[in-house]
């Protein structure tokens, strides 16, 4: 078995890289002794174990200078050791497949280290903040061959930001490659996927200070371009199904990771098919939010037939699939693809046909998104970078107190992302489609005609999860009165309440304690003077954590954009006021200076959970 393979083949090299490795293991048994780097496991502990080890600490040190901007060393647990010494810069190691310089696998933690002060600053040009962060690892694969090792890590971050009372969830997806070097893991490279390691990974001896230089020049320029505008009128148009911005919000939070502990099964919508893992949720989770916004009815036959707000009519089409069989992907494109959703969405707009008119904005740079008022952009989608380059993962705005990419929040599926600021990780282009209508043709029925002339459907006021054992209004509301309006509520237990009552009016709405963790059915039907009566259908999460009363104190730094002591409106809208809503994903088939030995830094700020803390399954 290979140890290491020597690109010198003399005695005396040999004799030189012996003395070496003789040195090489006092400085690391006197180095591990004193704490400079992640320690030894026992022999009889897992190789796996030790792997792991090694990862973690490297990954937990990365992300306390990317996320708190604590000034971290990137080299323990890595082949950037500080006390490694000149004699082996030119020996090879095995990664992936074949033997790499040492030199070179040292640039790989060099660059890690650029990209960490790197988010660090830009962070916090835009004035983003965070604290209680936590950090827990799971492994979807980890290979071991040899000196040679492979894992793929999912880290999840959970924190407040300081402006904030809402929990933000934020998963990163790492592929680590380790390498046994004097019978000790270490870290040899490290990728992510990011459009960071698209720009810079390949060419590692970048400029940090222009990079940085550029960013901050972005944020003063505005390079938002606005096609499709909109004006709206006054008196509602026949033929329309308007939008709601507010309850698209809402069903992203729904429908969203809220902690790390939940299988992703266990919040995805279940009604409808779900493509992580085969080629990505994304886009299929942001038309869900969309069709939520039109007024979605979440029952099984609506979303199985298809009914509206799905759009099955005219030339161009956008409908999603449920879990029941006998409907084919190749149909749905527009639903769940990137690309064919932009190609609806042109040619809807452009067209007087049946389907979605969309105000469409395209920004590059790290640009504000401006054009619109902040409370458009509530429950807008957007086409960010993905795997597959620009536009090509799917995301739902869910918040927003400005235009600035700090100030716009967003979720979304695979990558599983809960109430995280733009400005947070999206530097790049954006392309945001913010939903105005949906034209119905004639052969589309309304939910409720009174006069067999006017659309008027039942609108939910979704909510945003809630805390268990707190209470908040649950209802609907009608476009024109109707003769009776009732709301039940069914609780995860299945213990049904009517829990509001209305005549004669245009909304209902009542307020309600949740008191069991889970989806909570509610049931909103309208009934008009000739009996006639529609039943629309949407559920509110209840969760044990995830929202506090209040925001921290001010963060240091520069003046902040938004007051930090004030909470930050999970929706903008007037009428929504005290409401929740955050977010959306990829499209379907989507150097550093020698510094001297540092002890191991403590961390007692970040809890750290891994499947290393966990009893063997």
């Amino acid at each position: 078995m290979h140890i290491l393979k020597s690109r010198q083949g003399t005695r005396r090299n040999a004799g030189a890289r012996l003395l070496a490795r003789m040195a090489l293991a006092l400085l690391l048994t006197f180095a591990a002794s004193v704490g400079l780097f992640c320690a030894p496991v026992l022999a009889d502990e897992a190789q796996e174990t030790e792997v792991k080890t090694a990862i973690e600490t490297f990954l937990r040190n990365y992300t306390q200078e990317a996320m708190l901007y604590e000034e971290t060393d990137q080299r323990p647990c890595s082949v950037y050791e500080p006390a490694f010494v000149p004699a082996w810069e030119q020996e090879s190691l095995p990664v992936n497949g074949k033997y790499v310089l040492l030199t070179e696998l040292q640039k790989n933690i060099q660059f890690v280290e650029k990209k960490a002060a790197f988010y660090a600053a830009m962070r916090q040009m835009q004035n983003i903040y965070r604290e209680n962060l936590q950090l827990y690892y799971t492994y979807t694969s980890l290979k071991i061959s040899g000196n040679s090792a492979r894992a793929s890590v999912k880290e999840t971050a959970k924190f407040y930001y300081t402006d904030s009372n809402r929990q933000s969830v934020y998963e990163t997806n790492y592929t680590i490659d380790a390498v046994k070097f004097m019978d000790r893991w270490l870290v040899a490279d490290v990728t992510d996927g990011s459009r960071f390691d698209g720009l810079y990974k390949k060419t590692p001896d970048f400029d940090l200070e222009a990079v940085l230089s550029e960013f901050a020049d972005g944020l003063e320029k505005e390079t938002a371009v606005v096609t499709y505008p909109y004006t709206p009128s006054e008196d509602a148009e026949a033929g329309r199904i308007f939008y709601n911005g507010a309850n698209a919000a809402a069903y992203a939070s729904t429908y969203c990771r809220q902690d790390e502990g939940i299988v992703q099964k266990n919040y995805y919508n279940a009604q409808f098919k779900s493509y992580a893992g085969i080629g990505g949720d994304c886009m299929n989770f942001t038309s869900q939010c969309l069709w939520a916004g039109f007024g979605g009815n979440q029952t099984a036959n609506a979303i199985n037939e298809h009914a509206l707000p799905m759009d099955t009519a005219g030339s161009s089409t956008w409908y999603g699939r449920s879990t029941a069989a006998g409907i084919k992907d190749s149909s749905i494109i527009n639903w769940i693809s990137c690309a064919g959703f932009w190609n609806y969405v042109k040619g809807t707009n452009a067209s007087s046909d049946t389907g979605m008119y969309a105000t469409v904005i395209t920004v590059s740079g790290n640009s504000p998104i401006t054009g619109v008022a902040p409370q458009e952009l509530v429950g807008a989608a957007a086409h960010v970078e993905g795997a597959k380059g620009s536009f090509s993962h799917a995301i739902i705005f869910t918040a927003a107190t400005g235009n600035s990419r700090n100030e716009i929040w967003f979720c979304s599926h695979t990558k599983d992302v809960s109430h995280l600021k733009l400005g947070d990780y999206y530097f790049g282009p954006i392309r945001v489609y913010i939903p105005r209508y949906m034209r119905v043709s004639a052969e589309q029925k309304p939910v409720i005609t009174p006069d067999r002339i006017t659309p008027d459907r039942i609108t939910p006021d979704r909510i945003a999860p809630v805390l268990v054992n707190t209470s908040a209004a649950v209802g609907f509301h009608t476009e024109a009165p109707q003769a009776r309006l009732s709301t039940v509520v069914q609780a995860p237990d299945g213990t049904k309440t009517h829990v509001g009552l209305a005549e004669n009016a245009a909304s209902c709405s009542a307020s309600y304690q949740f008191t069991q963790t889970g989806l909570y059915q509610v049931d909103c039907t309208a009934t008009t003077a000739g009996g006639a009566a529609q039943t629309l259908t949407y559920y509110i999460r209840c969760v044990t954590e995830g929202v506090r009363t209040t925001a921290s104190a001010p963060v240091p730094g520069p003046e902040p954009a938004v007051d930090p002591e004030a909470e930050v409106p999970w929706s903008v809208l007037p009428e929504e006021e005290g409401a929740d809503a955050p977010e959306a994903s990829a499209e379907a088939a989507p150097e550093a200076a020698e510094a001297e030995p540092v002890p191991f830094p403590d961390m007692p700020t970040v809890e750290i959970e891994s499947s290393l803390l966990q009893p063997a399954a």
